[in-house]
């Protein structure tokens, strides 16, 4: 791994990159990617090391030119950071795994301004289904609760809950 912080801490930073159940990505003050974790590489389906030297720009327009979510790619561009904290949210990739990602980018800071930056990207895909699944669930439960399954007509309840309504409308 390409950062000089010293052998104990190159170690520790690619240990704890290692460790991490969201993908990071460590660049430095030009903007070159200095440290890839192995989940980066895995949400990105890239070895973690052909990360390393290539330019935050260059591994956006590769998330670019996966995913349909444009918009939410345009918020990691440099010109719209400007030294700022951002989120994309969603980030929709296709292909053979499709996924929904959550981006988040911060600035690394010191007294003299910025001198990098640290990516976070979190695979939602799972949560983002459940949370589908759910709705959709609740969406049904509320139908089969007043809906006759066999004929598809209201039931009792709502057919009480309608009389209800049109006698207080009268």
């Amino acid at each position: 791994m390409p950062v000089s912080l010293g052998w104990t801490a190159d170690r520790a930073l690619a240990a704890l990159l290692d460790a991490l159940d969201e993908g990071v990505l460590v660049f430095d003050e030009r903007q070159m990617c200095r440290a890839a974790g192995r989940r980066a590489a895995d949400v990105l389906a890239v070895d973690p090391r052909s990360l390393i030297g290539l330019s935050r720009k260059e591994i956006v327009e590769q998330i670019a030119a996966a995913t349909t979510s444009a918009e939410a790619v345009r918020a990691l561009h440099e010109e719209v950071l400007a030294g700022g904290s951002t989120v994309a949210d969603p980030i929709e990739i296709v292909g053979a795994h499709p996924r929904t990602l959550v981006w988040t980018s911060v600035p690394i800071e010191d007294p003299a301004g910025a001198i990098g930056r640290i990516d976070v990207l979190r695979d939602v895909t799972r949560e983002r289904r459940a949370e589908e699944d759910s709705a959709d669930m609740a969406r049904r439960l509320s139908l089969a609760a007043i809906v006759d399954e066999l004929t598809g007509l209201m039931n009792r309840r709502r057919f009480e809950e309608e009389c209800q309504r049109e006698h207080r409308r009268s």
